[in-house]
């Protein structure tokens, strides 16, 4: 778009952050689901060569011949589809028109590698913290018992974001 200098129409602009929505809901009551039915939960797991770690795993989820317990993944077409509509939508779209209007196509180019890097360091560093809170949780307070608690928040989020794109005031913060 910054080379083009071309803009994204705002009807397109408003399906993506709709889709973002969506995506959000839909992953929320999957987690829910997943979360119901298989059990997820943190282990503390021992592997050859001495290396131990705690991860999210499941009872519902098949076994591998290297880990006889079941990771819970996202494969790497997932991942990418997930990425690709977050960066189509959310707070990227907005990024991008601000760039495309800026008049030095090289400085645009710049200004997006830095605004790619500085998110993929953000998100990364917000990731982890949130991982190891997650794994580190205190006892009483297990990821069994936080799950339903994410999984309605992260719904309610979602209907509302997606609510609020489509220009319905789903909640008044007057």
């Amino acid at each position: 778009m910054i080379l083009a200098q071309s803009r994204i129409p705002e009807p397109a602009q408003r399906a993506t952050e709709v889709l973002v929505g969506v995506l959000i809901v839909v992953f929320a009551v999957r987690l829910l689901r997943r979360w119901r039915r298989e059990g997820i939960h943190t282990h503390v797991h021992h592997h050859p060569g001495g290396v131990r770690h705690e991860h999210l795993h499941t009872h519902g989820c098949r076994p591998s011949a290297e880990h006889p317990h079941a990771h819970i993944e996202r494969t790497p077409l997932a991942a990418f589809g997930i990425g690709l509509v977050h960066g189509v939508g959310g707070s990227a779209g907005p990024a991008v028109l601000l760039l495309a209007s800026i008049e030095s196509k090289t400085l645009g180019v710049t200004a997006l590698l830095v605004l790619a890097l500085g998110t993929a360091v953000s998100m990364t560093a917000l990731s982890t913290g949130f991982g190891l809170a997650v794994v580190r949780l205190p006892r009483g307070l297990t990821l069994h018992r936080v799950t339903p608690v994410l999984g309605v928040a992260g719904a309610s989020f979602g209907a509302w974001y997606g609510l609020t794109a489509l220009g319905v005031d789903a909640l008044p913060l007057q």
